[in-house]
């Protein structure tokens, strides 16, 4: 039942005039109190002239969530205020605790759903793990990293859609099973000096900084100084083939071949000034990368080292090797990658990088504003060694070189080769002098061929490539071709798919041996096995397609 703020009987008219023309006046205060004072001990609402009492609402009811109120003359159901939940458990502050831990809190009347979330930082601008509840607890899913201090909070939600504010954040520290969760400091030698880089080999870490500082230990815990002879600061290190190699400023290159102990110049043929800011070792060279795009190679465990040309004059911050590449990074994003160990470097991409790692076949280049950039996986290379005796060798390639060039294929034998030969049936040979390489008519290897090699002295010669097709195609008459199969093959069976259509096999082996498989007296035969990394005379009745 409505309340009026006036009275119908004439007796108050008068009154009641002058009330409501006081409130047209702007003292709508004095108006309200009236309304307030005439519902007599409830709430009173008003509007204009009109007044309300709340216990006229209460008859009526709201859904879960809501509470009357009233507003003018109507009665309204609004949205309800929701606590701020509680955390209970874990703790805050506590360590150790699982990578999957159960968040729990009080529960708050007129709740339905509770958000709650584990963050990377107190203030939780970045989320890591959320979710959205209807109980008093969480089982966090995903399960956190190990060994890593996280921040969580919980708020409340009702049916009407009002949320609380967050919890207070509460700290907690995972378990890490890890040896790598904890890093101990060590007390050096140098007397405080930067660091700037860091390498492992032969069972020796060697770190090398700031004024020429060397540090050298065996097991990380005890670190000497080495004597650089060198007041440059040196910026990065690489190990391969016995020598650790250190890079720096002015073009300062030192090696070592005692573990860090002492030091030499390389020495440089063709020389530059400039900063070297990275070096890494790959396919027997090492090379280095530094000011306005110089890139440095060395074949010779960096006795002597050879300007090279990476096509940018953008500083080039780091270098790393794998899967028979070598990759550099640095200003402006530039990218330049070799597969040749250093003669033809190609563009990557356009983010500003400042270093280069390779692993699990894929390279990964970092740079300012937290850039990460990743290849896709790279072909699968393996690694195969040919054993060459001073002399003639028939040889083959059992791998697919990422580059076929001779003398990128040969390069690990660069200075101990004279000639190599290849035959085209029916009475082509072709031939590569390393000393006359542009007028040789022969320029790369494949794999389903046999090369004649003569070598100066024993060496063995490591290739690395993907493996080839298994077929190859042989033409009417003599043909000098290569074993492609990764194992040891009997002739016969090796042969099986042209079986009747070739008559002799030859090997040679050095110094004079040659041996022979006839296909129609094989017990007498004194070649029995295919041999990866060999080649091969075989003589066809008629163009066949051996499958290997």
């Amino acid at each position: 039942m409505r309340r009026y703020c006036y009275k119908m009987a004439i007796l108050f008219s008068i009154v009641c005039v002058v009330i409501l023309s006081f409130y047209s006046s702007a003292s709508a205060s004095a108006a309200c109190d009236s309304c307030i004072h005439s519902c007599q001990g409830y709430d009173g609402c008003c509007t204009g002239t009109g007044c309300m009492c709340e216990d006229e609402c209460a008859g009526g009811s709201c859904p879960p969530g809501y509470h009357f109120n009233c507003a003018g003359f109507m009665c309204v159901c609004e949205c309800d205020a929701v606590s701020v939940p509680g955390p209970l458990s874990p703790s805050d502050g506590l360590i150790n605790v699982s990578t999957v831990p159960t968040f729990t809190w009080n529960s708050v009347t007129g709740a339905s759903t509770y958000n709650v979330r584990a963050c990377g930082n107190s203030t939780c601008s970045s989320v890591d793990v959320s979710s959205n509840v209807s109980i008093s607890q969480w089982q966090v899913s995903p399960a956190l990293d190990q060994g890593k201090t996280y921040w969580w909070q919980v708020s409340a939600k009702n049916s009407c859609g009002n949320s609380s504010s967050w919890s207070a954040a509460r700290s907690i520290t995972t378990i890490c099973s890890s040896p790598l969760c904890t890093w101990h400091s060590r007390n050096l030698l140098d007397g405080g000096n930067a660091l700037n880089g860091v390498a492992y080999g032969n069972n020796t870490f060697v770190a090398a900084g700031d004024s020429g500082t060397i540090l050298a230990s065996s097991d990380g815990v005890t670190w000497t100084t080495g004597g650089s002879g060198t007041t440059s600061y040196l910026m990065g290190g690489a190990y391969g083939s016995n020598t650790f190699v250190a890079v720096g400023g002015s073009g300062t290159i030192r090696t070592s071949t005692n573990n860090g102990v002492t030091w030499t110049t390389g020495n440089l043929r063709g020389g530059t000034t400039n900063a070297l800011w990275g070096v890494a070792y790959g396919n027997n060279t090492f090379v280095a990368a530094g000011d306005s795009g110089t890139i440095l190679t060395s074949a010779n465990n960096g006795a002597t080292w050879t300007l090279g040309t990476s096509g940018t004059t953008n500083a080039l911050w780091g270098v790393a090797y794998g899967n028979n590449t070598f990759v550099a990074a640095g200003d402006s994003g530039t990218i330049r990658t070799s597969t040749n160990n250093r003669v033809t470097w190609t563009t990557g991409t356009t983010n500003y990088l400042m270093g280069v790692a390779y692993g699990n076949n894929t390279f990964v280049a970092v740079g300012d504003s937290g850039t990460i950039l990743q290849t896709d996986p790279l072909p699968q290379y393996e690694n195969f060694s040919l054993t060459l005796n001073s002399g003639w060798n028939l040889i083959s390639f059992p791998l697919l070189s990422a580059d076929t060039g001779i003398a990128n294929v040969l390069s690990g034998i660069s200075d101990n080769y004279t000639i190599v030969w290849e035959f085209t049936p029916p009475s082509t040979w072709k031939s590569y002098d390393p000393n006359d390489a542009v007028f040789s008519d022969l320029k790369t290897f494949t794999n389903d061929k046999g090369y004649w090699v003569k070598i100066k002295a024993a060496k063995a010669l490591t290739i690395s490539g993907t493996n080839p097709s298994k077929t190859i195609s042989l033409a009417l008459g003599w043909n000098l071709i290569g074993y492609t199969g990764t194992n040891e093959a009997a002739v016969g069976t090796a042969l099986q798919s042209i079986a009747g259509k070739y008559t002799i096999v030859w090997e040679f082996t050095p110094p004079s041996t040659w041996k022979s498989y006839d296909p129609n007296d094989p017990d007498f035969s004194d070649l029995k096995t295919f041999i990866s990394g060999k080649g091969y005379w075989i003589k066809t009745t008629e163009g066949v397609v051996w499958n290997q």
